[in-house]
C-alpha cells in the first residue's frame, strides 16, 4: 500500500456576512478580553479551519431545523456589526425537567461547536455572554437559546454531546454590556463618537 498526501486544499465556505468597513462586535469583544488579560492574544490571523467548524455547524442547524429560526444576516447598531445566528418568536419552551416556560417573545439563537466540556454552562463563557447580550440588545430581545455541540462531550468517553440552553438577561445587563463595548470601541477609534481617537 502507498499513501501520499496531496496538494489539494480543503475547500472553505465563505462567511455569509462581513462588511470590511465596520467592526464586528465579536472582534471588539476579543480585543477587549485580550486587553483585560482574560484571553491570550492569538499571535496572528484566526485559524480559518476553526472558523469553518463554526460556520458548518451554523449551516447544518439551519438546514436540519428550518423551523427553528430565521437567519437575519448582518445588522448594524451604533456603527458596529452584529450577526445573530438566528431569531425566532418563541411562545413556550420546555426544560429537561419537564418544566414549561411561557416566553411569548423574540429570542436570539446562537449555535456553538466547541471542544469545551459539556459540563460547562454557556454563562461560563464570558465571550459568548458578551456577544449574545450585544445581539439581544441590538434586536430588542432578552432571551437567547444556545444550541451547542460539545465535540468531546464531557471528556469521559469523548463522544459528541449536543446541549440546548435558554439564557435570560435583564435590560440592565444588556445596557451595561453594550455601554462597555461602545466605550471600548470609541476609545480605540474603531467607531466614531465621543472619546474616539481622531
Amino acid at each position: 500500500m502507498n499513501c501520499i498526501e496531496l496538494n489539494d486544499p480543503f475547500p472553505l465556505t465563505k462567511g455569509e456576512y462581513r462588511s470590511d468597513d465596520l467592526p464586528h462586535v465579536g472582534e471588539i469583544i476579543h480585543m477587549m478580553l485580550v486587553d483585560l488579560g482574560v484571553v491570550r492574544p492569538s499571535g496572528g490571523p484566526p485559524n480559518c479551519y476553526q472558523l469553518e467548524k463554526g460556520l458548518v455547524w451554523e449551516r447544518l442547524l439551519s438546514l436540519a431545523l428550518p423551523e427553528c429560526a430565521d437567519r437575519p444576516g448582518e445588522l448594524v447598531v451604533d456603527g458596529i456589526i452584529i450577526s445573530p445566528d438566528g431569531l425566532k418568536y418563541w411562545e413556550v419552551v420546555e426544560g429537561v425537567d419537564g418544566s414549561v416556560l411561557e416566553l411569548d417573545t423574540l429570542v436570539v439563537e446562537e449555535y456553538k461547536c466547541t471542544a469545551r466540556s459539556s459540563k460547562l454552562f454557556p454563562a461560563d463563557e464570558l465571550r459568548w455572554m458578551m456577544q449574545t447580550k450585544a445581539y439581544c440588545r441590538g434586536v430588542g430581545a432578552h432571551h437567547c437559546i444556545f444550541r451547542i455541540l460539545h465535540l468531546n462531550g464531557d471528556y469521559r468517553d469523548r463522544n459528541p454531546a449536543p446541549k440546548t440552553w435558554l439564557v435570560e438577561f435583564t435590560q440592565a445587563e444588556l445596557d451595561e454590556n453594550w455601554s462597555a463595548i461602545l466605550a471600548y470601541a470609541r476609545g480605540r477609534g474603531l467607531i466614531a463618537g465621543a472619546g474616539a481617537c481622531e
